[in-house]
């Protein structure tokens, strides 16, 4: 589905009192110092998903003049009412952190997504869309956590998103304070949701997300910034994208903490904290004709050190690569 074509600038966006609202809001929330990076308490994190609720409800009416979406010459959208469908062959995975986990191979990778005209299911997420525009799109969703995909293969982050991996690399963690991933309990999925603001003009493509366990797993939350360049040259395309996120505490100790469930041994005994990860992927693809492309992935992962000093982990990132060649219906 695509976003229309009144876009909305920084500067407008800077002279709404609510949207000023929330990012001094936010601003409070986060202390960034040279030494430390530290989250304030839960109750200024609910406080911003109130102010960033009703701003996602109010934003829309800015695009008065929207026209109506253009997929043909649109690179962010799918054709309302439509399937999309596609299959990609080649070699690849992704690293595992975890001590003993094993890296995920990647050799067939299906792409499955639906778009109707408000609901929307993507490669694993179940969503609504609200007032799409040509430069703005609003989602809430609901889709498995991600962070489970380390403890089991058989999940979706590691079959409906393609990726690949290359060697580790060990953190220098004392081999007498590791714990296995087969020594500890099973954890358990966890069903996040969230809401989505995304923006669009041009080349340029932003995206923020808050997300939180709505299955009751963990009682987590986190927050996920993203920005994405595309480049689209003839029969090429290339788009690159950093983001970061932030995890909170009760997310990263329920999959990455260790307790007495996991192991008799307090000296292993380990409550993660929250932190914030960073990351870089690079995305390639060459259409060879309407139904066949040549594709190329790869990313880096910068564990935040709540996770890469637990036990169980002895990789402090998580890289993945992919080749191979891709077939749309």
């Amino acid at each position: 589905m695509c976003p229309n074509s009144s876009f909305v600038t920084l500067e407008q966006l800077e002279s709404i009192p609510v949207v000023n609202g929330v990012m001094n809001c936010l601003h409070s929330s986060l202390q960034i110092s040279i030494s430390a990076i530290k989250f304030n308490p839960a109750n200024k994190i609910e406080r911003c998903f109130k102010a960033l609720l009703f701003l996602l409800l109010f934003l829309p009416l800015m695009s008065a003049n929207a026209s109506e979406p253009d997929c043909e010459t649109s690179v962010y959208c799918i054709d309302e009412n439509s399937w999309q469908l596609g299959i990609a062959m080649g070699l690849g995975g992704r690293t595992n952190p975890l001590v003993d986990g094993d890296a995920v191979p990647f050799l067939l990778l299906p792409d499955i997504a639906y778009y109707g005209e408000s609901f929307y299911f993507d490669n694993g997420e179940l969503g609504f869309q609200f007032y799409p525009t040509q430069n703005t799109s609003i989602e809430t969703f609901i889709a498995p956590n991600s962070e489970r995909a380390n403890f089991s293969f058989w999940h979706p982050s590691n079959i409906l998103i393609p990726a690949a991996s290359f060697g580790s690399d060990a953190t220098g963690i004392d081999d007498e304070l590791e714990l296995s991933i087969e020594q500890i309990e099973t954890r358990k999925w966890a069903i996040d949701g969230g809401i989505r603001l995304q923006w669009y003009h041009q080349s340029h493509h932003f995206q923020i997300k808050f997300i939180t366990d709505v299955s009751g797993v963990h009682n987590g939350q986190q927050i996920n910034l993203a920005y994405r360049y595309l480049l689209h040259k003839d029969n090429w395309r290339l788009n690159l994208g950093p983001q970061v996120k932030w995890m909170s505490s009760q997310l990263t100790d329920y999959y990455y903490g260790v307790r007495k469930g996991d192991t008799p041994i307090e000296e292993l005994f380990y409550e993660a904290s929250s932190g914030f990860q960073y990351g870089l992927d690079l995305n390639a693809s060459y259409a060879v004709n309407a139904h066949w492309q040549w594709l190329f992935r790869t990313s880096y992962t910068k564990l935040h050190e709540g996770m890469s000093d637990s036990p169980i982990v002895e990789d402090d990132y998580v890289a993945s690569a992919f080749v191979g060649i891709a077939y749309r219906f």
